[in-house]
């Protein structure tokens, strides 16, 4: 029996609690709806995020047709940068109430982002029900300024930024706008005297000498706009935009003292997205570790802080502390299991490790929560890439950008898998596709460039690749340039920029392959092999770079250099095995089968879902005489990747020397999705001869020699000739197979 005061406690425990049910019970479905809200806005403003999409969710729950908790929602998801399900909870919000004049105009104004003209007219009719509602509205009217700027309607623009300035001098938007049109018409002056009248309106703005200053730098005027930044930043020193163009304008001057301390001084504003911008200037100085140590400190402040963890992963990847990395994700999925973001940050730890088991599982854990995840497909895309399921991938990457159009990564990849598949203009309507404000990016700009090369369009490539370079370019569009200029032979121009690169990322392989392959070209090869071997040797721990050493040693035909070159870049990489399976190859081709046996086992033993590592270790196996072996890796190859076309026709050729009729269907498979393939079409012809179907069998036989003659498949046409009575033909083929190969006759089986 419990002590008297314990159980006095309890039953006042018990009472307390039942009372608190029976509150919760009695409060009506707009009570239960205004305190989840109110939850929710409050979360929203910690900018706990996750929590306040629980409490908000809730409160739809409660009230379900109410259009004020799904407005909330979106707002959430535009903090999160998540426009897929901001845009779905305003649609749902305008559908319960269309009078939500708050969510229309959010609606409106994605809309006023897309290309076609059709959603901006639809954004406009929204934009002029809610002036309806609310005549005269500031933002409505600007918003309606730009639906008409957006649809060529300069005019009517121009009039409706005009009339919103008359009413309010000081609307420094409108004037910004107005100032855009005026400078789209070429009307510098007239820009310039707006913004100028801005100024004067806003005396006490920073962001209005901003404007002025985008403008002079838009120009060319450099040393207006530097004065006008200054001037901004004496007016505002705390606002960061401001702060952020005094840096940008001090690292110009390489005033790079002087943009530290302003970047320190935009980390220390209150706002959440300010704070991690001094580690990444210090990451981009080089001071990587200095910049590792600062996330640190800030993660450690806001341990629930997702962007933060993500830079912080990012940074102990970079200083190479992978470990450390990924014990930062292991723990934050202990604290919260259902974490999208650390589940699949750590994916992409198991996908460099091998662990294509573990990725899966957790991408899997991912889509079960949130099955319209974009960024989670994107995941099962990357892959199904590492298990060479360039079908599935492409499942994946339409999957994707279908749930997050925005998800330009997945966009960009899926443009380059359609042009791995001869596609360039599949490749250029997906990129067309995308969001009219991505359009300028450098990575959508060098995908762009991709498919311009496959369709053979020199003209547009130079004019998109020189507007990317000056509006600020990135490395894959420097890559091009110079790969354009020494197509046209100018070997020096394509020099300087792959320079570039290189200094920046001191591991870009195909850049300095690309620098070899201009000095082979113009000097020599013994030139080529010098300049990788003395940019590798300034890099020594690089697998990437000892790689390309063994490429070029390997296209000057000194095998016993590349072979060293291979091993050296195996022992300086373990999670990069692309070196180890060229030695595998090498051993192959010198029938070394123990060697490459060796070297696939450990191939396999890191990257267990690696199909061609378990493709070579099919042909190391074949050749062994194990064809029970051989057969298990190349059943597994297809069951991984069911496009590998060479592993299938190799698994039937196998299986047909004991059990034609099982082989019969995979070989007519493999033919059917590559009948162009010599080697598929010669093992459907051998097994239909194998089954008495001579005149099938001449045909895919016959197809095999005049594709891709070789000994075996001239043996194997001269046999099918003489069973159906074409002894000259069959005289013919079989001579020639054997002054290709005397021993052709104990190869064929």
């Amino acid at each position: 029996m419990l002590p008297l005061h314990l159980t006095r406690d309890w039953r006042g425990l018990a009472a307390a609690a039942l009372l608190a049910v029976l509150a919760a019970c009695s409060r009506s479905p707009e009570q239960k709806e205004a305190r989840f809200l109110a939850a929710g806005k409050a979360m929203l403003a910690k900018h706990e995020l996750p929590r306040a999409i629980l409490e908000l969710r809730n409160a739809a729950q409660a009230m379900p047709k109410d259009a004020e908790p799904f407005y909330q929602l979106a707002l959430v998801y535009l903090e999160m940068r998540d426009s897929t399900h901001a845009i779905a909870s305003l649609r749902r919000a305008v559908a319960l109430n269309p009078n939500h004049n708050a969510a229309q105009l959010r609606l409106a104004a994605f809309q006023l982002g897309s290309a076609d003209d059709e959603v901006v007219l639809d954004a406009r009719e929204r934009i002029q029900k809610v002036l309806a509602a609310k005549p005269g509205d500031p933002e409505a009217t600007e918003m309606l300024s730009i639906s008409e700027m957006r649809l060529g309607q300069s005019a009517e623009g121009i009039a409706g930024f005009e009339k919103v300035l008359q009413q309010s001098p000081g609307d420094l938007k409108a004037a910004l706008n107005l100032a855009k049109l005026k400078l789209m018409q070429k009307d510098v002056a007239g820009a310039e005297e707006i913004l100028k009248r801005a100024a004067q309106a806003n005396p006490k703005s920073g962001m209005a000498a901003l404007g002025l200053a985008n403008l002079y730098m838009v120009v060319g005027k450099a040393a207006e706009s530097d004065n006008e930044v200054r001037r901004a930043a004496e007016i505002e020193p705390s606002n960061g935009a401001v702060l952020l163009a005094l840096a940008a304008t001090q690292m110009r001057a390489n005033q790079v003292p002087e943009a530290d301390k302003t970047y320190a001084r935009v980390s220390a504003l209150p706002a959440p997205e300010f704070k991690p911008l001094h580690a990444i200037f210090l990451f981009e100085q080089g001071r990587r570790g200095d910049a590792v140590a600062e996330l640190a400190q800030l993660q450690e402040k806001e341990p629930n802080n997702r962007a933060l963890r993500s830079l912080l992963v990012s940074g102990y990847l970079a200083t190479d502390h992978p470990q450390k990395a990924l014990q930062l994700l292991d723990d934050a999925i202990k604290r919260h299991p259902k974490d999208a973001d650390a589940l699949l940050q750590r994916s992409y730890f198991y996908l460099a490790g091998g662990k294509w088991k573990e990725m899966e599982q957790d991408v899997n854990t991912v889509i079960h929560f949130q099955p319209d995840s974009g960024a989670a497909h994107h995941a099962l895309a990357r892959l199904a890439v590492a298990r060479g399921q360039l079908t599935k991938q492409r499942q994946e990457l339409e999957a994707a950008i279908k749930y997050t159009p925005r998800l330009l990564a997945a966009r960009t990849d899926l443009a380059r898998a359609l042009l791995r598949t001869n596609s360039p203009q599949g490749a250029l309507e997906v990129l067309d596709a995308a969001p009219a404000d991505q359009k300028s990016a450098p990575e959508y700009l060098a995908a762009r460039n991709w498919a311009l090369i496959a369709s053979g369009e020199p003209e547009k490539l130079r004019q998109s690749i020189d507007a990317g370079l000056a509006a600020g370019g990135g490395i894959e569009l420097m890559y091009q340039d110079a790969m354009l200029r020494a197509n046209q032979k100018d070997f020096a121009g394509a020099r300087k920029s792959l320079e570039k690169i290189l200094e920046k990322n001191p591991e870009s392989a195909a850049s300095l392959d690309l620098l070899a392959q201009t000095y082979a070209s113009e000097v020599s090869i013994e030139k080529a092999i010098e300049v990788v071997q003395e940019h590798a040797a300034k890099n020594p721990q690089s697998p990437y770079l000892m790689y390309e050493v063994g490429v070029w040693q390997a296209k000057a035909n000194r095998r016993a250099r590349a072979r060293q070159a291979f091993a050296d870049a195996v022992n300086a990489g373990a999670r990069f095995p692309l070196p180890a399976l060229v030695l595998a190859e090498m051993d192959l081709t010198d029938q070394n089968l123990n060697g490459a046996r060796a070297t696939l086992t450990g191939v396999m033993a890191r990257f267990p879902g690696n199909t061609h590592a378990r493709f070579l270790m099919g042909l190391v196996e074949e050749r062994s005489g194990n064809r029970a072996a051989a057969v298990e890796n190349y059943r597994a190859v297809v069951e991984a990747d069911p496009a590998n076309i060479d592993a299938l026709n190799n698994l039937a050729y196998n299986i047909s020397l004991d059990n034609p009729q099982e082989a019969l269907p995979l070989a007519s498979k493999a033919v059917d999705a590559q009948p162009e393939n010599a080697a598929a079409q010669d093992t459907l012809g051998w097994i239909y001869f194998k089954q008495g179907a001579y005149q099938s069998a001449l045909t895919h036989l016959k197809a095999a020699v005049q594709k891709e003659p070789n000994a075996v498949r001239q043996y194997h046409l001269g046999l099918t000739y003489k069973k159906v009575g074409e002894e000259t033909e069959a005289a013919r083929n079989l001579r020639a197979a054997l002054q290709a190969d005397p021993k052709v006759i104990e190869k064929v089986q």
